[in-house]
């Protein structure tokens, strides 16, 4: 194997696990997170509010709670392997 092909596998190798440890390790966003929990109930329950508590932008807050993926999630759904596809690969490059 030329010096080239292992330094190109062995990329492709870390990029591989650090996939596979994003889907292991998957958590919530900050903006869902500051969607459930919420604000004490002597604040008016407000985008604005809650996004001066929570440090996360109005309009990503809105995106939330109407449905729009965060870029995280929307990376994990356009990749083209599986968890366990990724982990084959994974074991197989580094035989």
């Amino acid at each position: 194997m030329a010096i080239g092909d292992v330094s190109s596998a062995y990329c492709l190798a870390r990029q591989l696990v650090a996939h596979l440890f994003m889907i292991t390790h998957h958590r919530m966003d900050r903006a869902s997170a500051a969607l459930s929990e919420g604000l004490d109930p002597t604040e008016p329950r407000t985008y604005a509010v809650l996004s001066k508590y929570s440090k996360v932008s109005r309009p990503t807050l809105w995106n939330r709670t109407y449905g729009r993926p965060s870029i995280e999630e929307k990376a994990i759904s356009q990749q083209y392997l599986t968890p366990s596809g990724g982990k084959a690969l994974v074991e197989y490059l580094l035989l």
